[in-house]
C-alpha cells in the first residue's frame, strides 16, 4: 500500500495534463517497468484498440466466471460439499485479496507477458469459484435477479461515466481509502460473531463503493484530456482486472442485499 501511495503524484503536471495512474519505480529501466504512454497522447486508433482489448478481456473473464460458478449453482452434490466446508470461502477471499494487493503494489508486473495473463487467469478462476460458493447459498431466482440488477446498474454507470462532464478520476485518493477501509471492515466481520445488521450495512456500503469504482475505472480506461488519472496504453490487463473486480463485487453485494437464502 505504501508503494501505491508513493506512486501517486501529489500535484498536477506543469502543462495541466492528466496523470498516469501507474508509475514505475524511478531508476529502474527494465522493459517491464518502463512508463506506459498515456491514453491522452495516443492516437484515436490506439485508444480504440486499447478499449476493445480491455473489454474483450473483461468479457472473457465474465464467461469464465459463469462457467466456473455454474456447477455450484446447479449441482446439489457440489452444494452439499460446500455446506460441509465453509472455510473454503474464507480462504478464497484472502487469496483474492492477497493476489490483488501484490499486483497493485507492483503494477509493472501486469505489463509483462505472460505474467499478466497468468494473473488474470488465476484471479478469474478464484473469483469464479468464490462467486459460485456464495451463489450456492441462494435460490436460483435470487441469483438471476442479482445478475439482472448488476447488468442494469453497470450499463447505467458506464453511460454516466462516458457522458458526464464530471471527472471522477479526481476522487482516486478518496475511493482508494474507502476501498481499503471496506476490506479491513470485511476482515473484521469474518472474525466477529455474526451480527446481521453489520453484514447488511457492509453490503449497502460495498455496493455504493463498487458502483463508484465502476465509474472511476471506466473513465480511466477511456482516458481523455480532461481525466486527471488514467491507465497507460500497456495497462490493458490491469484495467480489465479493475473493471472485472468492480462488477463481480457489486454483484456479490447486490446478491446479499436482494437474495433469498436457501432453507
Amino acid at each position: 500500500m505504501a508503494d501505491i501511495e508513493n506512486q501517486m503524484p501529489s500535484s498536477p503536471p506543469a502543462d495541466g495534463g492528466p496523470f498516469v495512474w501507474f508509475q514505475p519505480p524511478t531508476g529502474d529501466t527494465s522493459p517491464s517497468s518502463l512508463e506506459s504512454p498515456l491514453l491522452k497522447s495516443a492516437t484515436i486508433q490506439i485508444r480504440k484498440d486499447f478499449v476493445k482489448k480491455v473489454y474483450g478481456i473483461f468479457a472473457v473473464q465474465l464467461l469464465v466466471t459463469v462457467a466456473v460458478a455454474m456447477p455450484f449453482v446447479l449441482s446439489k452434490a457440489v452444494q452439499s460439499a460446500v455446506a460441509a466446508n465453509h472455510w473454503v470461502v474464507f480462504v478464497l477471499c484472502l487469496a483474492s485479496i492477497a493476489v490483488s494487493v501484490c499486483y497493485a503494489g507492483d503494477p509493472s508486473l501486469m505489463r509483462v507477458f505472460p505474467w499478466n495473463y497468468l494473473a488474470l487467469s488465476g484471479l478469474t478462476v478464484i473469483e469464479g469459484t468464490l462467486v459460485g460458493l456464495i451463489c450456492s447459498a441462494y435460490s436460483i431466482d435470487s441469483v438471476l435477479i442479482a445478475v439482472a440488477m448488476t447488468c442494469a446498474i453497470v450499463a447505467a454507470l458506464t453511460a454516466l461515466a462516458v457522458f458526464t462532464e464530471t471527472d471522477f478520476t479526481g476522487y482516486v485518493p478518496y475511493l482508494f481509502t474507502a476501498g481499503v477501509s471496506l476490506v479491513v471492515f470485511g476482515i473484521i466481520l469474518l472474525l466477529l460473531p455474526t451480527v446481521p445488521i453489520l453484514h447488511v450495512l457492509y453490503s449497502y456500503v460495498g455496493a455504493f463503493i463498487f458502483s463508484c469504482y465502476i465509474i472511476l475505472d471506466t473513465q480511466m480506461i477511456l482516458g481523455g484530456k480532461h481525466r486527471r488519472y488514467q491507465f497507460g496504453v500497456d495497462d490493458y490487463a490491469f484495467a480489465a482486472l479493475a473493471i472485472y473486480l468492480d462488477v463481480v463485487n457489486l454483484f456479490i453485494q447486490l446478491l446479499k442485499i436482494l437474495g433469498e437464502k436457501k432453507k
